[in-house]
């Protein structure tokens, strides 16, 4: 949060942008065969963007870039056709909460593990408890429930509609 505030406040702040800008641009054309003068003049903090990056684009390229990132890298859960919100919408409050939260999409995914290992272990116990596994997969160790599955599962993968509905 506290960095959004930062972003926004350095993009809505007024600035003397245009004084700063004609000064680096009438020194550049002034100094253009100088190659030491770079050295003795201090650059102004802020810029503006005419005719070459200033401190805007940067800020805005990194932020659309940091988003965009962020956008592709979340594997959200499977969200049913009946959700009233789409799917899109759902993802960008999950980017929008990871970026001033980045260790959120950490969080999510080591519970969304550990979820996936106690059903793993559990499906596992209640398939080698019942009849419908053989004995040869019995005493071999075989899981019929493997993680890939279990991730699947937790992940909203499966549907099922019963006669309450």
């Amino acid at each position: 949060m506290h960095s959004i505030l930062v972003y926004i406040i350095l993009l809505a702040s007024p600035t003397r942008a245009d004084d700063s800008t004609s000064e680096v641009e009438s020194f550049f054309e002034a100094n253009a065969s100088n190659l030491t003068s770079l050295r003795e003049v201090m650059a102004p903090p802020w810029v503006s963007s005419p005719q070459f990056r200033g401190s805007t684009k940067i800020l805005w390229s990194c932020l659309i870039t940091i988003v965009a990132c962020v956008y592709t890298a979340l594997h959200l859960d499977i969200i049913s056709s009946e959700e009233p919100v789409s799917p899109l919408v759902v993802k960008l409050r999950v980017v929008a909460v990871t970026l001033p939260f980045p260790e959120f999409v950490l969080y999510r995914a080591a519970s969304q593990f550990f979820d996936a290992q106690s059903l793993k272990k559990k499906l596992n116990r209640l398939l080698k408890g019942s009849n419908q596994l053989d004995e040869e997969a019995i005493a071999a160790g075989k899981q019929v429930c493997n993680l890939r599955y279990c991730f699947f599962a937790e992940r909203g993968g499966f549907r099922a509609r019963t006669g309450d509905t």
